[in-house]
């Protein structure tokens, strides 16, 4: 207990006043992400920290990461945790760096188009403070009004606008990250811009999730605002339309700014809530920018391709409020307590297989399952199904946590790959490489942190709250346990928002 003390006010002296907290209250906020976890999981995980600091500066990030490798304490890096896989959520307690706080758009160079920020920097901000400079960041995560930049990249930078102009990996020019011995370095040259230095090791952190170091300067490549900026959002009469349409855009000579798909239960969970929403098997909802007469061209020439897949061009006011919703997808979990996403990357060519196979799934687990997504490249969907959930009825909240490690595996029968790791989905990355990589992972992992402190047990290998170790074997068993204590449920309900849960009539 005294050493603990002492502890506590080392880390207190590496921030200013009112930087640190061990309160109850502060613990408990950093203890979870977007996800809700039933208080179950506690047993497994020590998912409150015991100690929470806010650093405003790299030097107090180094120091802290110092201090906690003297006392032998685990640390959790932090963003606004607007991700549901555990990435940001301790295991093992110990110390959880909120970086929310770093929150400082250092600069633009315009000459190389870059911006350098720190990692705290919501995107919608960002994106304010570039616009009144004619500025814009065109790639960045839906949950773009509350999700930070550092957050974003450690997670692997897949969202609104990747179609075009691609993923985190292709436009982060550089890092500075605090490694987990306190050492600070930079991923690439600094004077790099739009080609990198030989031995650039920013794509070494990108993805990584916060386990090899901890981001705390980020450089990214921006572009001019363009001329023209046209959503349009085209309705069709199943998801089967809707994936044929995807692979045919895929293939398109034109290439839109962003593509992204919703399908007709996300309008109904929308309606069972009282607002008003479209009634449509699903839609396809696209998005131009550039100068304004290639974007006519490419309007008049997917105004024609959608046509002729049998979509419907909804009015300019769908199209525009589809466009200000895009952030807002999960506004439905207010029909129960909370909602749990699913993430994967599937071959766009695979889409519909993989969402019959779904549906299956779907019906033997009795469930209420939405899904949306967006192309990210020519040959790619990131499908993102998501369900409603109660997190106090622990029993079936943590059964239903199943269909998400179901999902990944139908999604890996078509070639597909699951999104993300953290505290639940760790195991994942047996699925997403070969053995000699995750060996070579382990390495990595072993040289940079030899003690595991730095966000340790969710990368390679799920980690419990006392160091014990659960293998793909046991993971895969216990999820298929779970998947089987949930079929003996009632079918999901919802009907209508009310406090604290679902109510009111079945919907298939």
């Amino acid at each position: 207990m005294i050493e603990s003390d002492i502890a506590k006010r080392s880390f207190a002296a590496a921030v200013k006043p009112g930087r640190f907290s061990d309160s109850p209250l502060e613990r408990l906020v950093t203890s979870h992400d977007l996800a809700p976890m039933p208080k179950v999981a506690c047993l497994a995980f020590k998912m409150m920290p015991d100690v929470v600091v806010r650093p405003k500066e790299p030097e107090e990030v180094a120091e802290i990461v110092r201090i906690a490798n003297s006392w032998g304490w685990p640390v959790t890096p932090r963003g606004a945790a607007s991700w549901g896989f555990g990435g940001a959520v301790p295991n093992k307690g110990g110390v959880t760096v909120d970086l929310a706080s770093m929150d400082r758009i250092i600069g633009l160079d315009v000459e190389r188009g870059i911006v350098r920020v720190q990692p705290g920097v919501v995107w919608l901000r960002l994106d304010e403070w570039l616009n009144r400079r004619g500025y814009f960041v065109p790639y960045y995560p839906s949950s773009a009004p509350g999700a930070t930049v550092g957050g974003w990249i450690s997670t692997g930078g897949v969202g609104v606008g990747s179609y075009k102009y691609g993923t985190a990996r292709d436009n982060v020019r550089s890092l500075q990250v605090v490694l987990p011995s306190g050492q600070m370095i930079n991923t690439a040259h600094l004077l790099d811009s739009r080609h990198p230095s030989q031995f650039d090791l920013t794509c070494l952190f990108v993805g990584a999730e916060g386990s090899l170091g901890i981001v705390t300067t980020i450089d990214l490549q921006v572009y001019p605002k363009p001329e023209s900026f046209v959503p349009t959002t085209y309705s069709f009469p199943d998801m089967d339309h809707v994936f044929n349409a995807l692979v045919q855009i895929s293939q398109a000579r034109l290439k839109p700014y962003h593509v992204a798909f919703v399908d007709g239960n996300y309008f109904r969970f929308l309606r069972a809530m009282g607002r008003e929403a479209i009634e449509t098997g699903g839609v396809v909802n696209l998005v131009f920018e550039g100068p304004k007469a290639k974007v006519d061209e490419e309007i008049r020439y997917f105004d024609a391709l959608m046509t002729a897949m049998g979509g419907v061009r909804m009015s300019d006011e769908v199209a525009q409020h589809e466009w200000k919703e895009r952030s807002y997808e999960l506004r439905s979990k207010k029909l129960g307590t909370g909602a749990v996403i699913g993430e994967a990357l599937v071959p766009v060519d695979k889409a519909l297989l993989v969402t019959h196979d779904m549906l299956k799934l779907v019906r033997k687990m009795k469930m209420n399952v939405s899904v949306m997504g967006y192309l990210i490249d020519r040959s790619t969907v990131a499908f993102l199904p998501f369900y409603l959930t109660d997190e106090r009825r622990w029993i079936k909240a943590l059964s239903s946590l199943s269909f998400v490690k179901k999902f990944l595996d139908i999604s890996n029968k078509y070639g597909g790959r699951g999104v993300g790791l953290g505290l639940f989905m760790a195991n994942n990355i047996y699925k997403m490489r070969d053995r000699n990589t995750i060996e070579l992972l382990k390495k990595i992992k072993e040289t940079i942190d030899p003690e595991g402190r730095i966000n340790g047990g969710k990368t390679t290998m799920l980690q419990l709250r006392y160091g014990i170790k659960v293998g793909p074997r046991l993971f895969r068993f216990g999820m298929n346990a779970l998947a089987l204590l949930k079929r003996l449920y009632p079918r999901d309900r919802y009907d209508r928002p009310v406090p604290g849960g679902f109510t009111g009539g079945e919907h298939e």
